[in-house]
């Protein structure tokens, strides 16, 4: 149980860091590299748990 907290808290981490370096491609105008820190976010937003998905709702925070 703990150590899937963790791998769930890392997770929204890494969540977090891609969609604020997306925004920041965008809005450079580098679409290339966007796409490819979307693709990275998507593939964590699939990998979540469903506790993880629920909390993230709870709190306000789906990505």
């Amino acid at each position: 149980m703990i150590l899937q907290l963790l791998e769930d808290w890392r997770r929204e981490r890494r969540i977090r860091r891609l969609a604020e370096l997306l925004r920041k491609a965008q809005g450079a105008g580098k679409k290339a590299v966007a796409r490819s820190y979307w693709l990275d976010m998507k593939r964590e937003c699939e990998g979540r748990s469903h506790r993880q998905v629920k909390r993230m709702e709870r709190a306000g925070r789906l990505v």
